[in-house]
């Protein structure tokens, strides 16, 4: 397809389109059923038609087990957005942060796929600018043999995508112990939804900082992008070939890290995790929240006053800082990977 060309609908147009580089972004997997993303950005109507004909080929081997569901496309009109919310400063953003308000409104079901995180049974999904209550319920409705639990980051002003927010990087094991969820310090999120996670054997662990403020020119996203990781299994990840904090971070906490170049991809909005899209995985859909009491439910409240989130400056329990440089300096910008000689070691790399 040609993304240059603009696109209209009934009550909207476009002067061009988006691109096709983060399936991520419009698609998801869960369980035997490939489904559409509704999106939430004029430019981002058509997206999902790069990935069609690799979805239908999926659904024609086996069409009795496999679902292929496209979410309810929105209208895109006016009335589906919050027309001020652009006009509002960011001191005016972070006085209303409880309100948990963006740029679209209820009027219709709206998320994008990169908004849902699955582990297990259970599937995680960010109130943000591009995911909406309706489309959070709408994914409960659909997906009953999975329990759907909202979240919310109140300090991220600009909600887009969790995962350079929230990224679970291993389950916990049989003593339920273990489990590990890298989050982002500079959007921490609420401590009444963390709840499920450490009653079921969850620590969160800090991001460091990226290695590199900077940003390529055109990059739309924020240097978060550091976070954007794929995992392969709950002992292998892939990261951008860069960032040696977070490296070093993982590699403390016994994963194996593979590196690739991927900066040049920041500028077309994602990095590793964007730019993949999982169609088959081993999957027995464990249940990782056997203990469902601490679950909290915001869906039906518009609005509500909870900003007590994780406090980042301190240590926690079920929360792990960052080790300083005296702890061996992981997360920091001069510390070294080293073998057991002292010497450098090096990063794997990914065979391609």
């Amino acid at each position: 397809m040609d993304w240059s060309k603009p696109v209209a609908g009934p009550e909207w147009s476009s002067p061009s389109q988006y691109c096709a580089t983060c399936p991520r972004d419009t698609m998801i997997t869960l369980g035997n059923t490939i489904l559409e993303a509704t999106m939430s950005k004029r430019s981002r109507y058509f997206e999902h038609l790069a990935c069609r004909e690799i979805c239908l080929d999926l659904w024609r081997q086996d069409p009795l087990r496999i679902k292929f569901w496209s979410a309810p496309k929105p209208s895109m009109s006016d009335e589906m957005y919050n027309p001020g919310f652009w006009a509002k400063t960011d001191e005016e953003r972070f006085q209303s942060m409880r309100s948990y308000e963006f740029c679209v409104n209820e009027k219709e079901p709206i998320f994008d796929a990169a908004d849902i995180t699955r582990v297990g049974k259970d599937i995680f999904v960010q109130k943000s600018m591009t995911t909406n209550d309706s489309g959070i319920m709408w994914l409960k409705s659909h997906f009953p043999e999975l329990r759907v639990h909202a979240l919310h980051f109140p300090y991220d002003l600009y909600p887009s995508h969790i995962d350079c927010t929230f990224v679970p990087l291993r389950p916990p094991g049989k003593d339920r112990e273990d489990g590990l969820v890298l989050i982002n310090p500079e959007r921490p999120p609420l401590r009444a939804e963390l709840e499920l996670w450490s009653q079921n054997g969850w620590k969160m662990l800090n991001a460091p900082m990226p290695a590199t403020l900077d940003r390529p020119a055109f990059s739309q996203s924020s240097y978060w992008l550091s976070m954007n990781l794929l995992s392969l299994s709950p002992s292998t990840l892939v990261i951008e070939e860069a960032e040696l904090p977070l490296y070093n971070l993982l590699s403390e906490n016994g994963f194996d890290v593979i590196t690739v170049p991927m900066r040049g991809m920041y500028e077309f909005g994602g990095a590793i995790h964007c730019c993949t899209w999982d169609l088959q995985r081993d999957d027995a859909c464990t249940d990782y929240f056997p203990d469902q009491m601490a679950a909290q439910e915001h869906l039906h409240f518009p609005t509500f006053t909870d900003i007590d989130v994780i406090d980042v400056s301190s240590s926690n329990k079920g929360f792990l800082l960052n080790p300083t440089a005296d702890q061996k300096g992981v997360g920091s910008y001069a510390n070294q990977i080293a073998d057991g000689n002292g010497a450098p070691a090096k990063k794997q790399k990914l065979q391609t």
